[in-house]
């Protein structure tokens, strides 16, 4: 008996738990243990203070002992001590396993003191010197007939602890592929953010050299892998965006320093030579684009709309007015005018004012379709205009109706020599046009000279304008006869050999355009053309 007290003592001082349970059930009577309320409570508190033995280890604690222990205790709750949750002195500590630190929670506090521990060992050892006595008088029954009776509880147990694991194990599953699949949707993220880092240092080395860099091209390639940075530009006061669209009838009057007298300005253009309105126009697109901060251009757009600077609201007669301007013959004038209108237009109440006026963008749209594309300037400027004004959807609507596509449609087919500006101008207005339910339609009988243009510009590799190209073969491909047309002249085949040499956003991007294909995916077109939206593209 002594030796069995010593095993017992030995177990509980150096928290072997499952050698303690072990004797405990080979020495106590199945009956007892079962039956008897004492008995019951004192093993109720054994399995708590092993339950939370690992958290007094302040040194050393170990989250996967302390993890194991409350599990342990978990499953005995559930099994034998589910017939103690009556009793309200043990009914506060079902709640145990639920809470994250009990080592620091005031209801538990008293199990982590000595004092709690060293009262439950004496109540151990009186219970086993009471329990155990006389116990090697007693006529021992032989151990495979107490095996014998014990089989079927034991199997019971092994069963219900089975049944607990199996049920921990399919619950740890289910997180595991939570976890996996946020694993994958952060990977997916940091290669969209490693994309747009590419682009943003590419773009800042081009800067450095010295060489030119088409903001609006890299920004929109961007929110091509980040669609939520749209958001974050128009919010941005760096952008020239603001949460709300600015209202042209109250627009505060600038308050800067250098003001002009805007009567007196307009005079002088409309009575100067040529030259001396050249020169005009430049100091005030300088006024737009010389300036080191956002917030004094915004101030000169300003300054520009409430004074009516184009003369879009003035009852004289429209030969008289500036915007007239774009039917100068003048080639230097003319240039100079071109490029203060696209400085405007870079700015989100320069848009708004810009096309207040209807008859600045036919004016515009004039001049395209007029004069034959060639390395210019002004043609340069025009596109560069009509693709910021695009981003607005009655814009969209003029420029579809007014036959720009067709226009378009041609000069890429045809191979016309233009600059690269402008040709990243044109391929993203198109992209912009073809956004609209109305300018996809006019694409379908443009199929010869669209698919013909747009494989000869996907030939090019260029980074710059690919996305634009995708997305437009994107939007006609969704059209059956555009893509029957597509299909004989082998436009797949193309785009597979294509596949080879690129990687990254742009492979899987034609990945996309060959699935129209396979699948016949239709494309439905929402009620765009009824908004207007003003955000970069």
């Amino acid at each position: 008996m002594q030796k069995m007290k010593t095993e017992f003592l030995e177990h509980f001082d150096s928290g072997k738990r499952t050698e303690f349970f072990a004797e405990w059930e080979t020495h106590l009577h199945p009956e007892r243990r079962e039956n008897d309320p004492p008995c019951q409570k004192l093993e109720f508190y054994l399995q708590i203070h092993f339950a939370v033995l690992p958290m007094r280890k302040i040194d050393h604690w170990s989250k996967e002992e302390v993890d194991e222990a409350m599990l342990h205790f978990h499953y005995y709750l559930e099994s034998k001590g589910a017939v103690l949750s009556e009793c309200a002195e043990l009914l506060p500590y079902y709640a145990l396993p639920y809470v994250p630190r009990p080592n620091t929670h005031p209801s538990f506090a008293d199990l982590f003191q000595d004092a709690w521990v060293t009262n439950l060992r004496n109540k151990l050892e009186t219970f086993l010197l009471e329990g155990l006595k006389g116990k090697d008088d007693e006529e021992q029954e032989p151990r495979l007939i107490e095996l014998y009776h014990n089989r079927d509880l034991d199997l019971q147990d092994a069963r219900k602890e089975l049944q607990y694991l199996e049920r921990h194990i399919e619950e740890s599953e289910k997180r595991s592929v939570l976890h996996a699949k946020k694993c994958e949707k952060l990977q997916e993220e940091c290669r969209q953010l490693v994309a747009v880092s590419s682009l943003l240092v590419t773009a800042l080395e081009n800067a450095v050299k010295g060489n030119f860099v088409d903001m609006d091209c890299v920004l929109s390639a961007c929110t091509t892998h980040l669609p939520d940075l749209e958001k974050l530009r128009s919010d941005s006061p760096h952008f020239g965006n603001s949460a709300q669209k600015p209202n042209l009838s109250t627009a505060k009057k600038s308050h800067s320093s250098e003001k002009l007298d805007f009567n007196k300005l307009k005079l002088d253009i409309k009575s100067s030579d040529e030259k001396t309105r050249a020169l005009l126009f430049q100091a005030l697109r300088w006024r737009l684009t010389k300036v080191s901060s956002w917030h004094k251009r915004e101030e000169a757009v300003l300054e520009f709309v409430n004074n009516d600077f184009m003369d879009f609201n003035t009852k004289t007669e429209e030969t008289v007015k500036i915007f007239m301007f774009i039917r100068s013959t003048d080639n230097l004038l003319l240039e100079s005018f071109t490029r203060f209108l696209n400085a405007l237009a870079s700015f989100v109440l320069g848009r708004q004012y810009l096309t207040s006026s209807p008859k600045l963008l036919e004016l515009l749209v004039e001049h395209l379709l007029t004069n034959d594309p060639k390395d210019d300037i002004v043609l340069d400027m025009i596109l560069g205009t009509l693709k910021k004004l695009s981003i607005r959807r009655t814009s969209q609507t003029y420029m579809v109706e007014g036959g720009v596509i067709e226009w378009l449609a041609g000069a890429f087919h045809s191979g016309a020599g233009m600059s690269e500006y402008a040709r990243n101008s044109a391929i993203a207005l198109l992209f912009n046009l073809s956004l609209c339910p109305m300018g996809k339609k006019r694409c379908e009988p443009l199929k010869v000279e669209l698919i013909s243009g747009l494989g000869r510009l996907l030939q090019l590799q260029d980074t710059k304008i690919s996305p634009y190209v995708n997305g437009i073969l994107y939007r006609i491909l969704s059209i059956s006869s555009v893509r029957e047309y597509a299909k004989e002249q082998a436009l797949p085949n193309a785009l597979r050999k294509l596949m080879t040499k690129t990687d990254g956003e742009p492979k899987k991007q034609l990945e996309t355009i060959l699935e129209l294909f396979v699948t016949d995916v239709q494309i439905e077109d929402g009620s765009s053309d009824e908004e207007d939206d003003d955000q970069e593209t």
